[in-house]
């Protein structure tokens, strides 16, 4: 019993502005027509990735989009980061991580959603865990077996928010910055850094495996 519990904790997205204080409140929206076919060499054969989105963004079907929508981003090498002038406070270079490694393409999937939310949506984050996007990494018995995630926290004990296109602009560094990370010829990545223009909130690019303590 404890077990599936724990399982469910670590699966279900947290309402954006809520920590995991409060597991059950709202609902992650899954779409039919989101799943796409797992074609890497990662660490199964077969199965399927389905994208999810948290409570207080918009779903995919209420933007009229499909998954087919959701094209790999061009994300270009932005090694300048620390000292981008067009953001409001110039930020550190991200802070990559060896272990809980993320998906490159589901994460490429997350980056496409946030970037067809409507342009002045926010992204909420509390002091802990807010889930901006997920990606189910399913196997062939449509098993979840890992999460591949984009989440925030902030570094004080308030409640932050910034323009989910900061927060884009964040997760394309990171990958930029972070990725290249070659397992069984697929890339991976984990890393967080600093919202750009918001020096308290921080993104999380990284995984999750259910059951995990």
């Amino acid at each position: 019993m404890w077990t599936s519990l724990l399982r469910f904790i670590l699966l279900a997205p947290v309402v954006l502005g809520t920590t995991l204080a409060s597991p059950l409140a709202g609902a992650p929206s899954y779409d039919t027509n989101i799943i796409f076919p797992r074609h890497d060499a990662g660490d199964d054969d077969g199965g399927s990735f389905s994208l999810v989105t948290p409570p207080g963004l918009p779903t995919l079907s209420s933007l009229n989009l499909t998954m087919s929508d959701l094209e790999a981003p061009e994300v270009t090498n932005t090694t300048a980061v620390a000292t981008d002038t067009n953001s409001p406070k110039s930020q550190d270079l991200p802070d990559c991580q060896t272990k809980d490694l993320a998906f490159r393409t589901a994460i490429d999937k997350c980056m496409m959603y946030l970037q067809k939310l409507p342009k002045h949506q926010s992204c909420v984050t509390g002091h802990t865990f807010s889930r901006m996007c997920s990606v189910n990494q399913m196997d062939k018995e449509g098993k979840v077996i890992k999460v591949h995630q984009i989440w925030g926290y902030t570094k004080h004990d308030d409640r932050q928010q910034s323009y989910c296109s900061d927060v884009l602009k964040t997760v394309e560094q990171i990958v930029s910055y972070c990725g290249g990370a070659s397992k069984e010829g697929s890339s991976y990545l984990a890393g967080r850094n600093e919202v750009n223009g918001n020096g308290d909130f921080v993104v999380v690019v990284d995984s999750a495996v259910p059951g995990d303590d």
